[in-house]
């Protein structure tokens, strides 16, 4: 939830935001892949190469979620609960870094 906007003298901005405190055990990926791909979401393999991060793409939302790792996402009585997974509608440099349109 959002909290609080800052302009700084600058003209910087700040957000402030508070989350739900999860409790649970960290996901395996398997667990994370199939609940976005259950969602809709597209595994695209991140060009960092395995050590870098698990990224979905949403064709119909047009919509990138990256960061969906364990750490950020839990099992709680039997549902995955995401969280502090970045969203984000890609600019035509990271479409195409991420090749999400391939030829």
């Amino acid at each position: 939830m959002l909290t609080s906007v800052v302009e700084w003298a600058d003209g910087q901005l700040s957000f402030g935001i508070t989350q739900p405190q999860y409790d649970g055990e960290p996901a395996p990926l398997r667990d994370i892949e199939a609940f976005f791909e259950a969602a809709g979401w597209v595994h695209i393999p991140d060009p960092a190469g395995p050590d870098g991060h698990l990224i979905f793409f949403n064709y119909a939302w047009g919509v990138v979620a990256v960061d969906a790792l364990p750490r950020n996402c839990f099992i709680h009585d039997g549902q995955l609960l995401p969280f502090d997974v970045i969203l984000c509608r890609p600019n035509v440099a990271m479409e195409e870094f991420l090749s999400l349109y391939p030829e």
